[in-house]
């Protein structure tokens, strides 16, 4: 009879307390450690991902470039002199560096009598000069050719990856879900603030102008200065105007963050 109301007494207990739980909607504590391991595993396999991803793209730009790209550029462009520079930019320097070069072999020659040069060896060095520069400049053109064709590789075979690899790609954005829902408003619009600066910031005129340089150069095109002051003077205006459209229209950011980023952005 006593087992039997103590049997009965932890029924009701439990029912209860099941009742009490399903009511605050309070999650158990196997469901919480289920919740802990689900997100460390996602953001193992985001983590992993995303340096597989860039590994895999970096690495397919230089091997197809190196195995596939170049061998077929360097069969086709051949050994033709009218070949040797692709734009005008890469001509002008290299009549620049001859010119310095023969400018310095006059300069040691006023300097020092025992470098004074016939105009038979004057002749003999500018011409071994130019051969130089004629195959450094090939193999620079030949290089910015591969580089056009190896980035459009890259860029394939890291669009195929994403769009392959579904399960990876949800893991990556349930990581950048989890690190907007634990960071606090401050850090929000502390990253916020950090990386607008970075992008369409007062001082971000000279990255840009640095970051489109180095492309020209990589991609053998010729850096018109005039077009790059006008990118520079338009697109950043235009991402900041939509950043912060987006950032005020966001549902995703509480309005303490979105004050906070107005403040702290003034």
């Amino acid at each position: 009879m006593t087992e039997t109301k103590v049997g009965l007494r932890g029924a009701i207990g439990a029912t209860f307390s099941n009742i009490f739980k399903q009511r605050l909607n309070l999650p158990s504590e196997e469901d919480l450690i289920e919740e802990e391991y689900e997100t460390r595993d996602n953001t193992l396999i985001a983590v992993r991902f995303l340096l597989t991803l860039v590994m895999v793209t970096l690495v397919s730009q230089q091997v197809s470039k190196k195995i596939i790209v170049r061998p077929i550029i360097d069969h086709l462009r051949g050994n033709d002199i009218s070949e040797i520079f692709i734009n005008a930019e890469m001509k002008e320097e290299a009549f620049n560096e001859l010119r310095f070069y023969e400018q310095s072999l006059r300069f040691d020659g006023l300097l020092d009598d025992d470098l004074v040069l016939s105009q038979e060896e004057k002749e003999a060095k500018l011409a071994l000069k130019a051969a130089e520069l004629s195959e450094e400049y090939r193999e620079e053109s030949q290089n910015a050719l591969g580089n056009r064709f190896a980035d459009l590789i890259a860029v394939a075979i890291c669009f195929l990856m994403t769009k392959i690899y579904g399960d990876e790609m949800y893991a990556v954005s349930q990581l950048w879900r989890t690190l907007l829902r634990t960071m606090s408003d401050s850090a929000k619009a502390f990253v916020l603030i950090l990386s607008t600066d970075i992008f369409v910031g007062f001082h971000s005129a000279h990255g840009w102008e640095v970051a489109l340089d180095w492309l020209a150069h990589h991609l053998g095109v010729a850096a018109d200065h005039a077009l790059i002051f006008l990118f520079i003077a338009t697109v950043p205006v235009i991402l900041d105007t939509i950043i912060k459209y987006g950032i005020f229209q966001s549902d995703q950011l509480s309005s303490s963050t979105v004050a906070s980023f107005k403040e702290m952005n003034h």
